[in-house]
């Protein structure tokens, strides 16, 4: 799978799944808050940082939300 499928699949998950450990473990890591409320504004934010972040890291973060 694809950077950018495996990027919009993190975006998906967090989406649907905005309390669950995982979406707090990709919001931490991307946004450096495991607190942070999902709202179109954060979900904006997170899709840049994710954009920025290096491979390896859309690869943990998508084997997490897996």
């Amino acid at each position: 799978m694809g950077r950018n499928d495996k990027i919009k699949r993190i975006l998906e998950f967090v989406k649907e799944h905005k309390e669950s450990q995982a979406t707090r473990i990709v919001c931490g890591r991307i946004l450096g808050r495991y607190d942070a409320e999902i709202s179109d504004e954060n979900l904006v934010e997170l899709r840049e940082g994710l954009r920025k972040a290096g491979d390896d890291d859309i690869d943990s973060l998508y084997v997490i939300i897996s």
